[in-house]
């Protein structure tokens, strides 16, 4: 696309240059700063009158309400902060620094009551649709992530976004970059919707294939008996069906101090927020110095090891477990992290994994976790978990043939998933090259 035809220096972090037209102001200026405040789980009706909750913003809403999905009481609705039509309003609680700061503008044409953990700019002197691109732009992630505070639950404060910096273009340009970006980001979001919905059905047949094989095993033909639990259903009558604790043991995290933590040398250690679903990610490290680990050989972590995530164990990808791998080697167990260590004698990791990847965890302990925004599992509660459980041997088979069987759906969902990945890539792109002027979007005239 064209650029415009004078730039001057923006004096913004990670944003350079901008038109010379374009102004730097700070979000506090732009509008009245108003907290969110209550609105709990149970007070979510199926009728009533609207409302958004922080959590939203991350699973239901991108950077526009369109159509609430919640809603709550009168009695309620009368007493809480609203969203006015073309008001904005922010997640100031999330679970990466990455994320953190989503924002998304009013849409509806009525006003919203919103919740804790929000907060909303008011009567914005600027194109309500423009300001919530630019806070969704990667320029203003990077200012959100270096407030952003906690592990498992990332916070940021009032005070810190307010000063963020954003660069403002005149107001008929902010109207006419934001219909442009409306187009543009709905075409992309449609495809990411069709490639999310055809991995979704990928991931269910997988979890489909595995659940048969480590609840039926291989051979249709053996005599088979009544688990007696709802979830696992019927299995060959010569398999064991016990605790897991009978066939692992269990071993949490240190509580290393707090203030022994660095973010750039030394030992790195390994906690909740690096255990997503499948795979140890290393986003966001944190390191001790070796003195600290004196004495704790035995949270030392090695290849293969198999681990949960206690806090949150369950998003919207399945369950957070992860084997240790060749980057995450000798890499130290931080609490609110079980290292599960099963008896191979009994017991396959490669089997265990597997298990790990049906719904039996999560049927077992649905009614068993502890808190309401996050939920908590502890060892205590993973080893009571009834697992099928056959010979060695036949785990091993089972192992094997799952590997075959999986290969395929696995490079299928791998590709879905690259594909995914540029096109968000792409569109982060498109927004930050538009609301920081490094292009002159169709209709604008200087």
């Amino acid at each position: 696309m064209e650029r415009y035809s004078a730039y001057k220096d923006s004096g913004v972090d990670w944003t350079g240059e901008i038109p010379v037209e374009w102004e730097t102001t700070r979000l506090k200026w732009l509008g009245l700063l108003q907290k969110g405040s209550g609105i709990k789980r149970e007070d979510i009706l199926n009728e009533g009158k609207p409302c958004v909750r922080y959590g939203e913003l991350y699973t239901t809403y991108d950077h526009e309400i369109k159509k609430v999905v919640s809603n709550i009481s009168p009695e309620l609705y009368e007493i809480q902060p609203k969203l006015c039509n073309g008001e904005v309003l922010m997640a100031l609680t999330g679970e990466t620094k990455e994320d953190i700061g989503r924002s998304t503008v009013n849409r509806t044409g009525s006003d919203i009551a919103f919740g804790g953990d929000t907060l909303a700019i008011k009567n914005p002197t600027c194109d309500g649709r423009f300001l919530s691109f630019a806070i969704n732009s990667e320029y203003f992630n990077q200012q959100r992530t270096q407030g952003a505070k906690g592990d498992i639950i990332v916070h940021l404060s009032t005070q810190w976004i307010a000063n963020c910096q954003l660069v403002i273009p005149p107001l008929h340009e902010q109207k006419v970059i934001a219909d442009y970006l409306d187009e543009k980001t709905g075409t992309i979001d449609a495809a990411v919707r069709d490639i999310e919905r055809s991995i979704e059905l990928l991931n269910e047949y997988r979890q489909s294939v595995i659940s048969e094989a480590v609840t039926k095993g291989l051979d249709p033909t053996v005599p088979i008996k009544d688990s007696g639990i709802d979830w696992i259903g019927q299995i060959p009558a010569h398999w064991e069906l016990l605790p897991m604790k009978r066939r692992a043991n269990f071993l949490p995290g240190y509580a290393f101090k707090s203030e022994d933590f660095n973010q750039t040398d030394g030992i790195r250690l390994l906690r909740g927020v690096n255990v997503s679903v499948g795979a140890i990610r290393w986003e966001d490290n944190v390191y001790v110095n070796s003195y600290a680990v004196n004495g704790l050989e035995e949270y030392r972590l090695s290849r293969g090891d198999i681990l949960v995530g206690l806090d949150r164990p369950w998003i919207q990808a399945g369950m957070r477990v992860a084997q240790v791998d060749d980057e995450s080697d000798g890499s130290y167990l931080v609490q609110r992290v079980a290292k599960v260590i099963p008896d191979e004698h009994q017991l396959s990791s490669t089997f265990l994994i597997y298990l790990f990847h049906t719904n039996i965890f999560a049927e077992a302990m649905d009614s068993t976790t502890t808190g309401v925004s996050v939920p908590h599992i502890s060892t205590g509660q993973l080893g009571e978990v009834t697992i099928p459980c056959p010979p060695i041997s036949e785990q091993q088979a089972i192992s094997d043939a799952l590997k075959k069987r999986t290969e395929s759906i696995n490079s299928l969902i791998q590709q879905k998933q690259s594909l995914l990945v540029r096109l968000r890539e792409y569109r982060a792109s498109l927004i930050s090259e538009c609301v920081t002027g490094k292009v002159k979007v169709p209709g604008v005239e200087e």
